[in-house]
Order: C-alpha cells, then sequence, then structure tokens
C-alpha cells in the first residue's frame, strides 16, 4: 500500500513540474534568410531551444508559470532584459554560471527579434 501512494505523489509532482514547464505552445519560428545570416541571432536560436523553450514555450508565449515574452522589447531594454536573464526572478533561475554573456546577450536579441 505505502509504494502505490508514494507512486502516486512521484506521479502527481511530476504532473506538476510537467505543467509549470510545457513547451506544447506552437512550434519555434523560423528565422528567414536575412536572420540567419547574423550569427548571433542563430546562437540566440539554439540557446533558446536549449535553455528557455522548455519553460516558455517553444514559440515563447509563456507555458504555466512562465510568462510570454512577446513584445518583450516593450517591457525591457536590451540591458535590462539581459540583466533578467544573468540573476533570474521569481521561479526563473539565474543563467550567469551557465551561459556565457555573449550567450545571455544573443539570447535577449532572439527573444527581442525573432520571437
Amino acid at each position: 500500500m505505502k509504494r502505490r501512494v508514494v507512486a502516486a505523489w512521484i506521479v502527481i509532482a511530476g504532473a506538476s513540474l510537467g505543467a509549470a514547464c510545457d513547451d506544447s505552445n506552437g512550434g519555434p519560428p523560423e528565422l528567414t534568410a536575412e536572420q540567419r545570416e547574423d550569427p548571433v541571432l542563430v546562437t540566440g536560436e539554439g540557446v533558446f531551444a536549449d535553455q528557455c523553450a522548455t519553460c516558455h514555450g517553444a514559440d515563447g508565449h509563456g507555458s504555466g508559470s512562465a510568462p510570454s515574452l512577446a513584445a518583450v522589447e516593450d517591457r525591457y531594454s536590451l540591458e535590462e532584459q539581459a540583466a533578467l536573464i544573468e540573476v533570474g526572478r521569481g521561479g526563473m533561475p539565474p543563467f550567469s554560471e551557465r551561459l556565457s554573456d555573449d550567450e545571455i546577450e544573443a539570447v535577449a536579441r532572439y527573444e527581442r527579434e525573432v520571437l
């Protein structure tokens, strides 16, 4: 009996985490041919897919408790956005230990210019 209760709690906890960070929104937007020529945006696309899409959704429109990044440029300057990525906020962890300054700038530009 105890094993079933523990197993049920594990399933419930896993489902809760999945609901909080689930990239089931639309797929990621395609970079245009012109954007593909910008290595910073190409890097940002990869960083976003690897580090951000799980919670913010592949299309950046938010998922669970992670907010939408649509029109992020209307809410934050590039510097403010990069600082937020570096130090985190609320449920978002800091990425200063995981990403270089160049990767942080690249993902911020991708979020602003592509999403």
